[in-house]
Parts: C-alpha cells; structure tokens; sequence
C-alpha cells in the first residue's frame, strides 16, 4: 500500500482545480525569476489531500490539510509569510533532546500548533471537503460548486 498527495487551488467561489505535484512545489520553491501572474497579490486557500492506494486503485482519504499561500505583487510566493510558517512547523515538532520538560514542551509544541491553525490554515465546509476528497480519490482535475 502507498500514499500519494494531491494538490488543489480552492477558489472562492467554492470550486478548485488541481495541480501537478511538479507544479505545487515549484510554487513553494521557486526557482530565480519564478512568478505566478495569476496569484499576484493575493492569498489563496489550497488542499493537500493525502490518498491510500493498493497498487494503482485508490483506497480511501488518509489525511488532508487545508492551508494558505501569500503571493506578493509581483506574484512570488511572500517569502517572510511562508518562513514564519516553516518556523511555526518546526516548532510542533517534539524536542529531540529532552531540554524541555515534558509539560513545557507539551504547552510548546500545543501553542505553535493553535497559531499554524488560525493563521495559516481554513476548514472548508463539509460538502466541499467530500468534493476535494472525491475529487483526490477519482483523479477529477475540477470541481466544487459556486456560491
């Protein structure tokens, strides 16, 4: 069995489109003069969701996350935005070396996760959760309703 992301701009208006892997990473790291006209000067909502494959038939949604991107007006990805994110990441993840005692690290690791949640993630409705997950389990490229 295997896991494989997929990737979706979600709109707005409640669709979303999905991207290539290649795609959605050369979006979080771009390569020089990388732009993305299309984002300038916006933040957008995208959807990681994580599928169970056995061999080549798609089992069931693993995981998702719904996040944020900041472009700047010149459509590159807002470099300060998405280091702070990184750093708050970094900072959910368990001390390797026991510096902190286990309550402190608790409260720690507790309050990066609350900032990633309110300031870098969204929750979609339900109705279009179900659509990006059966969009990711049936390789559909669009979908979701307008408001």
């Amino acid at each position: 069995m295997s896991v494989r992301a997929c990737y979706f701009i979600v709109h707005d208006d409640g669709t979303f489109r999905r991207l290539a892997k290649k795609r959605f990473f050369r979006i979080l790291q771009p390569r020089d003069g990388d732009t993305h006209p299309e984002f300038k000067a916006q933040r957008i909502k995208y959807a990681e969701i994580n599928v169970d494959f056995d061999g080549r038939r798609p089992l069931a949604v693993q995981s998702a996350y719904f996040g944020h991107l900041k472009f700047d007006d010149n459509g590159c990805l807002d470099e300060a935005e998405q280091e702070r994110f990184e750093q708050l990441m970094i900072q959910t993840w368990p001390s390797p070396t026991g510096i902190l005692q286990p309550r402190v690290a608790h409260i720690h690791t507790a309050r990066a996760r609350q900032q990633i949640e309110r300031e870098f993630s969204w929750q979609p409705e339900p109705a279009l959760r179900d659509q990006l997950y059966d969009a990711a389990l049936h390789n559909r490229l669009v979908g979701g309703c307008r408001h």
